[in-house]
């Protein structure tokens, strides 16, 4: 019985150690996907849409792990559908591998349906009002910045809220990592890296 215990949690760890890994890859290809596009990064030709094919086969896995991940991803396309954040041609690649892979695992909205309420519409409520204070009210000051704009906390809180519910880490695995790993490259302290491996910055 140890040896089955003790085998089981290997593979725990093992699965954990793998949505860490892809979760940091989703996030670095997604952000500089988004680089290449309207941030005026220059890198190889057809480096956007191989970085959108990175983001698309890297959030696809994700899908196919486990149902909550699926929701979780699927629920983050939903919200970016909404906030028209799907503008450039390897977005829509991305967004086209997500959804292909939904249809190919046959995931369920329905059979998910709180899980999915859950994050479909908190990640879209906290998003527009983060779009909302980014684009249209910059006056924005205090614990709100905080949350919506320095560090984006919503998504952590997200994270946590539904994991303490359910009990189980895969959302803080995967959100906490992409939402780090993304947001350490929206940073200018990611621009000496960016460079050292090729992408320069046209002004």
């Amino acid at each position: 019985k140890k040896i089955i215990y003790y085998f089981k949690f290997i593979l725990y760890m093992i699965e954990y150690i793998i949505v860490i890994l892809v979760s940091a890859f989703l996030g670095a290809s997604m952000k500089i996907a988004d680089l290449l596009d309207e941030h005026n990064f220059r890198w190889f030709k057809y480096s956007d849409l191989l970085f959108g094919l990175f983001w698309g086969i890297s959030g696809a896995y994700l899908i196919t792990i486990n149902q909550i991940l699926a929701t979780i991803w699927i629920s983050v396309l939903f919200c970016f559908i909404v906030r028209y954040r799907l503008d450039y041609l390897n977005h829509g690649i991305a967004a086209a591998i997500w959804f292909i892979t939904m249809l190919y695992t046959n995931y369920s909205i329905w059979t998910n349906l709180i899980s999915f309420v859950y994050f479909a519409s908190l990640f879209t409520i906290t998003g527009l009002i983060h779009d909302y204070f980014q684009y249209k009210n910059q006056n924005i000051r205090g614990i709100m910045k905080l949350i919506f704009i320095d560090f984006k906390l919503y998504w952590y809180i997200i994270a946590l809220g539904y994991s303490l519910y359910s009990w189980d880490i895969h959302p803080i695995l995967t959100i906490w990592t992409f939402e780090y790993v993304y947001d350490y490259f929206s940073s200018r302290n990611a621009e000496s890296l960016l460079n050292k491996l090729g992408m320069k910055k046209i002004f």
